[in-house]
Parts: structure tokens; C-alpha cells; sequence
């Protein structure tokens, strides 16, 4: 049975088509500003699922080609820039309209040809069509390499690796079918409208080729694509958010900004002042102590030393106990006693955070020496 009429299908283009829906309204009602870019790709993506109920009525009802038809995939790659760049700052109107300009003046003049000069319109459709799709896809070149590199550059040093990994996961899944559609589609009509001569071509590429591409991987493409979209759209909703991501998904700027003066202050109380040795030091007396937030400092942790607090102070007293060890005035004191001297309570975490760090235990590594 072709697949393009069978009823599974047909009920699987509108349960997905319903899903981006409800996920693109939950984003508009309940979403920040910052996501409004991913609501319209998620809009713009149930309108592709719904299509093809529609298709054939959409050219006698106006409102209907509007939503369901017209050519917004110009909007598509724009878009998705604009989502990851606002992972990390707030988008300008001005800059908005600098990158939608164009491709809104595309879809009104699309639909304006479409109703006012539809004679018109089809004698220059072929041609339209093949230049509009060898647009969307150097548009998808370029907007997807830049947001794989506004990602990797500017987003990453800023966001907590859960949200720099989702975020380039959704780019994977996004683009890849993307980018593999629009490919196939400028080949494919290039061929089967430019090249009049080569019969065998044509019906290959027009049939067999079409045919078997669309529907055993292109189509498999987009539904994989879908359903990651929706689980992606769906955390980004607060309430859903707030279980995947903990309150806090961006750094804080002074950990960013003032990483060298927070290494000073780090350096003169750790290194010089040995603070780390007070078995009872803690993240709040040591924030009061260099004069920082407790956020501030342990996301200065995180994105300079990738360890947490308590993982910096055990380093730091690993690294005391082998320097007290190795003078020649502490060999009247015994493991335990060297340990105590560094910061550690108990003998017991000493010997697990020794382990761990130098992958063999104290009396092993005295025994080296």
C-alpha cells in the first residue's frame, strides 16, 4: 500500500502534528521570551505534519494555504540561531528584523503571486521553486554553521554542560534532516526539470530514487526529528524545566568576568594562607573569608577548575599532605597525624580522597618516596 495513504501514517503525521502544537502554545503561554524562537519552530513543524490533510482544499480557502502552506521554511534557519543565541543573551528587535527581513519579504511575495497573480505565478513556479529551494538550503548552511559556533564559543563558557549538551543534541537532530531534505530536493528538481533530455534519469530520480529516499529515510528523518523536538520543546517549559535543569542554567557573569581576581584571592588564601588545612572550613566561611558569594565561587570552580568545592579543598589537602611528607622535620609523624595537619577530619575519607586523586593509597605512595 503506498504509504502516503495509509491510515497508520496518516495517523502518526497528525499525532505528531498535534503534540508541536500544544508544545508550541505551552511556550507562548508559559515559556520566557527566550524561547519564543523555539515556538515558532515548533508551530512552523506542526504545520508540515498537518499539510497534507489540507493541501488540496488550501488553494480555494486563502486562510488555509496561509497556515498550512506557503514557503515558511525560509523562517526555519533564522530561527534556530535565534534560539541559541538567546541561551545566553536577549535578542534585539533591530537584529531580529535584519535577519527576517528577507525571508519575510519572500512569503509575502510568495503569497501575494500566489492570489493576486496566480497566472502569473505559474509560469515562472519552476523556476521560483528551484531558486527558492537552493536559497533555503545555503541558508541552512549557514545559519546552522552559525549556530554551531555561536554554541560552542559564546554559549558553552556561559551555560552548565547539561544545558550546552541538550542544546547541541537538539542542533544534531534539527539540522541533520534539514540539511539531507533540502540537498535531495534541489538535486532531485534540478534533475527532473533542468535536464529534459535524459528520460531514464528523470524517471529514475522522479520515481525509484524519489520515492525510495522519501519514504525509507527522509520521512524516518522527520519523525525522529519531531519526537526529540518535542521532548526538547517540553523541558524548556518551566515546569517541566525545573525537573530536568537545576534553578540555575547560567554561570554567573563575575566568575566569568572577574576570573583573574578571583584567582588571586583564591591563590593568596589557599596557597599562601593555607586556609584549606582548618579541618572545619566551610564553603560559607571561605566565601566570607575572599569576600565572594558562594555562586560565584563555585561556579568560578566549575568553569575553571571542573570540580566542585569540596572536590577543590580535598585536592588542595592531598596536595598539602605530600608536601608535608616530604620534610625532613615531619618524619616523627605518622600518616594520620600528616593527614590531620593538611585539613582532613577523619582517617577514613583521607585514605577514600587519596585513592581517588593519586590512584594508589598513603602508606603505598610513602613507601615510593
Amino acid at each position: 500500500m503506498d504509504p502516503a495513504f495509509d491510515p497508520i501514517i496518516n495517523g502518526v503525521f497528525l499525532l505528531l502534528g498535534v503534540l508541536l502544537l500544544i508544545s508550541s502554545i505551552l511556550q507562548f503561554i508559559y515559556g520566557s521570551k527566550k524561547n519564543y524562537a523555539l515556538a515558532f519552530l515548533c508551530l512552523i513543524a506542526s504545520m508540515w505534519f498537518f499539510r497534507r490533510f489540507f493541501w488540496k482544499a488550501w488553494l480555494d480557502y486563502s486562510i488555509l494555504y496561509i497556515v498550512f502552506g506557503g514557503v515558511k521554511e525560509v523562517f526555519i534557519a533564522p530561527l534556530v540561531y535565534f534560539h541559541v543565541k538567546m541561551k545566553r543573551t536577549v535578542i534585539s528587535y533591530k537584529e531580529v528584523l535584519k535577519h527576517l527581513a528577507f525571508p519575510i519579504l519572500i512569503y509575502v511575495c510568495f503569497l501575494v503571486m500566489v492570489y493576486f497573480f496566480r497566472d502569473y505565478y505559474k509560469t515562472i513556479s519552476r523556476h521560483f521553486t528551484y531558486a527558492l529551494t537552493w536559497y533555503v538550503f545555503l541558508c541552512y548552511i549557514v545559519y546552522f554553521s552559525l549556530s554551531f559556533r555561536e554554541l560552542k564559543i559564546k554559549v558553552r563558557p556561559v551555560v552548565i554542560p547539561k544545558v550546552f549538551k541538550t542544546v547541541y543534541w537538539f542542533l544534531i537532530f534539527y539540522t541533520v534532516p534539514h540539511l539531507f531534505t533540502m540537498f535531495l530536493s534541489t538535486i532531485s528538481l534540478g534533475i527532473v526539470w533542468y535536464i529534459p533530455n535524459n528520460v531514464f534519469l528523470r524517471e529514475t530520480v522522479n520515481g525509484t530514487w524519489i520515492y525510495y529516499l522519501d519514504w525509507s529515510v527522509q520521512k524516518p528523518l522527520l519523525f525522529i526529528q519531531a519526537i526529540f523536538m518535542l521532548f526538547y520543546a517540553f523541558i524548556e517549559i518551566p515546569f517541566f524545566k525545573s525537573l530536568f535543569y537545576p534553578k540555575d542554567i547560567l554561570y554567573d557573569k563575575k566568575a566569568i568576568e572577574s576570573s583573574t581576581e578571583i584567582q588571586q584571592k583564591i591563590f593568596a588564601y589557599f596557597n599562601i594562607e593555607k586556609i584549606h588545612t582548618n579541618k572545619e572550613l566551610t564553603i560559607d566561611a571561605c566565601c566570607k573569608q575572599i569576600g565572594y558569594s558562594k555562586r560565584e565561587l563555585t561556579d568560578y570552580l566549575k568553569l575553571h577548575k571542573n570540580m566542585n568545592f569540596t572536590s577543590f579543598l580535598n585536592t588542595l589537602r592531598v596536595e598539602e599532605f605530600k608536601v608535608l611528607l616530604a620534610e625532613k622535620k615531619n618524619k616523627i609523624y605518622d600518616i594520620n597525624s600528616l593527614a590531620e595537619m593538611a585539613g582532613f577530619k577523619s582517617r577514613a575519607t583521607f585514605y577514600r580522597v587519596f585513592k581517588e586523586i593519586e590512584g594508589i593509597t598513603p602508606t603505598q605512595y610513602k613507601k615510593n618516596l
